[in-house]
C-alpha cells in the first residue's frame, strides 16, 4: 500500500510540473509576440518577420515605400527599423503600387499622396520612442511600419520627434503609455519587513499575467498538498 502511494504522489507530481512548465512557457511566448509585432500594429503585414532591422549610429536611415509585399506592391521595407535619436529617416518612393503616404498614427507627421518614382519624404526624430505609421490608402491591406527610436544609451523611451519641416511645433505627447510605465518602473527592493511571499509575487507580477499567477499559486498550493500526504503504514 506505501509503495502505491509512493507511485501516485510521483505521478501527480510529474502532472503538476509538466503543468506549470507549460503555463509559464505559454505565457512567456505570447509576452514575446505581444512585443515583437508592436501591440498588434504589424499583424497584417506581411513582408514583417519579427524582425527589427539595426540601423542605429547612423544619421540618415532609407525606408522604400511601395515594396513587394502585401499582396503587391503595398509595403514598407523594412517594415521595422531601430535607429539612434537624433537620425533623419528617408522614405523614398518606387513609384509602384500606386499612391503611397506617410502618416503617423496620431497624425504628428504626414506626406502628400504620391506614385512618382524617386519621391522622398524626411522626418528627424529628436528623442527615443515607438513611432507607428502608416499609407492611408493602403493601411488596410498591411502597409505598415515601425520606427523604434532609441537614445544614446539604447533605450527606448517615450516617443517624441519633430519633422525637419516643422521645427516649430511643440514637442508631442508621448504615443506608448506602455512603454513609458515599463521604464519608469523598477523591480521592488526586498526589505527586512517584507515576507519571502510578497516579494516574490511582486516581481513574477512584472513578468506574468494574473491569469498565469493564479495557475502558479493553485500548482504550488497542490504540490504543498501532495508533499504533506500522509503515508499509509
Amino acid at each position: 500500500m506505501k509503495s502505491n502511494n509512493v507511485q501516485r504522489r510521483r505521478l501527480l507530481q510529474a502532472t503538476v510540473s509538466i503543468f506549470l512548465s507549460g503555463t509559464i512557457l505559454s505565457t512567456v511566448t505570447e509576452s514575446t509576440t505581444a512585443q515583437t509585432d508592436f501591440g498588434g500594429w504589424l499583424s497584417d503585414t506581411s513582408n514583417y518577420d519579427g524582425t527589427v532591422v539595426e540601423r542605429t549610429g547612423q544619421n540618415e536611415v532609407i525606408i522604400t515605400v511601395g515594396a513587394e509585399g502585401n499582396g503587391g506592391s503595398f509595403a514598407f521595407d523594412p517594415p521595422a527599423v531601430a535607429v539612434s535619436s537624433g537620425t533623419t529617416v528617408i522614405w523614398e518612393w518606387t513609384g509602384k503600387g500606386g499612391g503611397h503616404t506617410i502618416a503617423e498614427e496620431n497624425g504628428r507627421f504626414e506626406s502628400q499622396s504620391s506614385s512618382n518614382e524617386g519621391y522622398i519624404f524626411e522626418h528627424t526624430f529628436e528623442s527615443g520612442g515607438i513611432v507607428r505609421y502608416l499609407c492611408k490608402p493602403h493601411s488596410p491591406l498591411g502597409m505598415r511600419g515601425v520606427i523604434d527610436v532609441r537614445d544614446a544609451d539604447g533605450e527606448t523611451s517615450s516617443p517624441s520627434s519633430r519633422n525637419t519641416e516643422q521645427a516649430d511645433s511643440p514637442t508631442p505627447e508621448p504615443t506608448d503609455a506602455s512603454l513609458t510605465t515599463q521604464t519608469e518602473t523598477s523591480p521592488p527592493t526586498p526589505n527586512s519587513s517584507q515576507s519571502f511571499g510578497s516579494v516574490l509575487t511582486a516581481l513574477l507580477a512584472g513578468i506574468f499575467s494574473t491569469e498565469a499567477l493564479v495557475v502558479v499559486g493553485i500548482s504550488i498550493i497542490v504540490v504543498l498538498i501532495v508533499q504533506t500526504w500522509p503515508e499509509d503504514e
